[in-house]
């Protein structure tokens, strides 16, 4: 799990949206003012308020940090509603605006920047605390519900690892068809939430959910569409390819007999975990480290916990208690590839952290959480990396080449959905009023799977909606990662985790924490921003499909305009 998940995020529900979203970020329209003397006085007499402000926040965070490293590594209580005790303050509407006020008079750049952290992760934590109630409904609701299929009841929780796991397409269809009723009990509580969400943010003068989801995501969100836009229009032809491929090699079906629910099992990856024995993980780990000149027995400021606990959360945990001094990873390692790459996306994490040399806190702890991902699947992604896996894991050559096709076929079939669910939030924000989004859903949803819909499919277009845009983080980090990875084979060679050079070289990119923005990390390691041709082309070229786009008429690009009293593009925040 990434650090950039705050203490209530972990622990108040699994299923909020708002509660389980990375830390807010900012990337706000900013009007800048003349810095006249009624301005200075103001915000002198501001400045101190809003410092105050601040360091209550750092205090709130750090004490529920430690909360919840003592309920994730040994199984204590953990009642974060008690540590908001005496911030009542800080968490309310008068603070939110006294930091926009200061923001609105600031010249600096970075006091700008800092102020549009702060006053975002108010919001965020504000939201989560007034919608608290109905979150936690939906989070009791998912736990509780059940479905029958074929005379045996399920949780409703273990829908995706039963469609992953079950070897029978027809009892894939259903399992998945008798999920609907609870996907519909889902969906009017979430409805409820979402009506509640945009209720705040009105009063909190957002002229809509865009408007702040601009500053949450530090993003163009039309830019952003206009790129998942084209990610799915340029993979169709491949994609086509690969799904009767493995239909046929995978599940020893044809394409027609598909359903969504068949996806999941299709884009399995091939079984190569005795190759990564449990013994075996974490010294792999540091020694590639070690090869870029990270040597974390060295980095006391970093705390790798690896022990086995009953009592111990099995899911990974990184968490920044204090930035750069106390850096914390919490893994239960069983052995396998997947563990692998937990391993390295949680130690990409830490390195981030705990490598920065940005001295505010609002800016090596409050920005957004795409630029600490980026780096979190930088180094997931070697275990997918044929020389890596060749010095490394000892694959024999036709096991790694299965693994590998797997691989990059999984991969193509997430970032078309990450594609389809960023559009797909986007647009739903810009229906007229009234419109549910169920046509959209089902448009889009058509384009990216290209498979026929069956009503279970049609329902989940609230379960899939996500509220603040989610999938622009996940969307940036996938492709910046890649680009960032053929950036350092192209300054240090194919194996470029073996040179202290490119250590040296993403430190200095580690270096401002969390103050960049995703555009601004890119143009640091030498790219001009995001580009999605990069990711596209390398699948394309490891797929060996046809990279040859359908005309664009076969798919005529959605309108991706915001309409009018929209929001627009996110300006710059101030530069670091």
């Amino acid at each position: 799990m990434s650090s950039r998940f705050r203490a209530a995020v972990l622990l108040l529900t699994s299923t909020s949206v708002l509660s389980g979203c990375p830390k807010p970020q900012v990337a706000s329209r900013t009007t800048f003012r003349v810095d006249t003397p009624d301005a200075r006085a103001e915000r002198g007499a501001l400045k101190p308020k809003v410092d105050a402000l601040s360091k209550d926040a750092e205090a709130l965070l750090h004490a529920q940090d430690e909360l919840v490293w003592k309920h994730w590594t040994g199984g204590t209580g953990a009642d974060l509603g008690k540590t908001y005790a005496g911030h009542e303050a800080l968490l309310s509407r008068d603070s939110i605006q006294r930091v926009d006020r200061l923001r609105a008079l600031s010249v600096d750049a970075r006091d700008l920047r800092a102020l549009t952290y702060l006053k975002s992760y108010l919001v965020g934590e504000y939201l989560a605390r007034q919608t608290a109630e109905v979150s936690e409904a939906i989070a009791n609701l998912e736990a509780s519900m059940s479905f029958s299929a074929e005379g045996h009841d399920h949780p409703y929780r273990e829908l995706d690892r039963l469609l992953l796991s079950e070897p029978s397409l027809a009892k894939r269809h259903a399992l998945y068809a008798a999920s609907l009723p609870s996907v519909n009990r889902l969906n009017e509580s979430l409805n409820r939430r979402n009506e509640k969400v945009t209720a705040l943010l009105r009063e909190l003068g957002y002229p809509s959910n865009e408007a702040f989801g601009v500053e949450l995501r530090q993003a163009d969100l039309s830019a952003l569409s206009a790129a998942a836009e084209e990610v799915i229009h340029r993979t169709s032809v491949a994609y086509t390819q690969l799904l009767a491929l493995r239909a046929k090699t995978r599940l020893q079906a044809s394409v027609l007999q598909l359903q969504r629910a068949d996806l999941p099992r299709l884009f399995r990856a091939p079984d190569v975990d005795r190759f990564f024995p449990k013994a075996q993980l974490l010294p792999r780990a540091l020694e590639t480290l070690k090869g870029m000149g990270f040597d974390l027995a060295a980095l006391k400021n970093i705390h790798l916990d690896v022990k086995d606990s009953p009592r111990k959360s099995s899911r990974a945990l990184t968490l920044p208690v204090a930035v750069p001094g106390d850096i914390r990873v919490s893994l239960r390692l069983t052995g396998g590839a997947r563990d692998q790459r937990t391993l390295f996306h949680e130690l990409g994490h830490a390195l981030h952290d705990g490598l920065t040399s940005e001295p505010r806190f609002e800016l090596a702890q409050l920005g957004n959480g795409t630029v600490a991902e980026v780096f979190a699947y930088l180094f997931e992604d070697l275990v997918d990396d044929r020389l890596w896996l060749e010095q490394n894991a000892g694959l024999p050559g036709a096991e790694r080449e299965e693994y590998l096709a797997g691989a990059n076929a999984q991969r193509l079939y997430l970032l078309r959905r990450v594609s389809g669910r960023l559009l797909y939030q986007v647009m739903r924000e810009r229906l007229p009023e009234g419109d549910p989004g169920k046509g959209l859903y089902a448009l889009l949803l058509k384009r990216v799977d290209t498979l026929p819909l069956t009503p279970a499919d049609e329902a989940r277009y609230l379960v899939d909606a996500d509220e603040l845009y989610p999938a622009a983080d996940t969307f940036r980090a996938a492709l910046i990662a890649v680009q960032l990875e053929a950036q350092l084979r192209t300054r240090f060679g194919v194996t470029w985790w073996n040179r202290k050079e490119a250590g040296a070289f993403l430190r200095g990119l580690f270096a401002s924490g969390d103050s960049l923005t995703p555009d601004e990390l890119a143009r640091a390691f030498g790219d001009p921003g995001l580009r999605p041709e990069v990711m596209v082309n390398r699948l394309l070229g490891s797929l060996r499909f046809d990279p040859t786009p359908p005309p664009p008429s076969a798919h005529p690009p959605l309108p991706l305009n915001p309409p009018d009293g929209g929001a627009p593009a996110a300006a710059d925040a101030g530069a670091p």
